[in-house]
């Protein structure tokens, strides 16, 4: 996180002293715009390098040559085909390469916890499930009676997935999410409280009906969600 915050730092440190020397015409008339957008899309770019986030790193360098195409003489490439491009280079390598990320430990939960999760490669039993979806639309169900954690997986589609009659034995539990190009809804029990910790590169989000935490249960929320749209609908 620190190193994280580092490098966002020095890029809008940078920023500040280009809209400068913009202002000054010491930059041969490049446009304000054109550095706000730059440092946007650089930011987006190590960001989603840091994250292991294969869309938003190429859709972040697909931004960057679109708004430097005419200085790179390749304008008859912005901007749809190197969309494209990024879209379909994007589908092919979420398909062939699932990067292992990991997290920092957040309120109580332990490193140790955390790291027995994200070593789980596939379904432990059915109180740690893993759901995946691909070019498709999906919905499941979570009827565990000890619930710990999900990891959810989908590409290029959509997803649905229902916790209403999941129970929480030990007051806590992990929702992980690694989604791209889709759109998510999660089920969840209004009596949860969630705790967000989702990165939403290009993404939007929205919620159905109030959530009512009773203290019973909470649920951490992590992962990464690019181009796509997550709903909390509390149920």
């Amino acid at each position: 996180m620190k190193r994280k915050r580092i490098i966002f730092g020095i890029i809008l440190i940078a920023g500040a002293v280009l809209l400068l020397l913009g202002n000054m015409q010491l930059l041969n008339g490049i446009r304000v715009s054109t550095i706000i957008f730059t440092v946007l899309f650089a930011a987006t770019f190590f960001e989603s390098l840091f994250r292991r986030s294969i869309p938003g790193v190429l859709f972040s360098i697909a931004f960057l040559a679109i708004v430097y195409s005419k200085p790179l003489g390749i304008e008859s490439l912005t901007p749809w085909p190197v969309l494209g491009a990024a879209f379909l280079a994007s589908a092919g390598l979420s398909l062939i390469y699932h990067p292992k990320r990991r997290y920092q430990a957040h309120n109580e939960w332990s490193a140790k916890e955390w790291e027995d999760f994200y070593d789980t490669d596939d379904i432990i039993d059915e109180n740690n499930i893993k759901f995946t979806t691909t070019f498709g639309n999906s919905i499941k169900y979570v009827t565990s009676a000890n619930f710990k954690s999900a990891q959810i997986e989908c590409n290029f589609g959509n997803m649905k997935v229902y916790f209403d009659n999941a129970v929480i034995l030990e007051q806590k539990a992990v929702i992980h999410l690694d989604i791209s190009f889709s759109g998510i809804e999660l089920f969840i029990p209004k009596g949860w409280t969630v705790i967000d910790h989702t990165e939403r590169p290009f993404s939007g989000s929205r919620q159905i009906n109030e959530s009512q935490p009773d203290g019973s249960a909470t649920v951490l929320l992590t992962g990464d969600i690019s181009f796509s749209e997550i709903t909390l609908n509390y149920t």
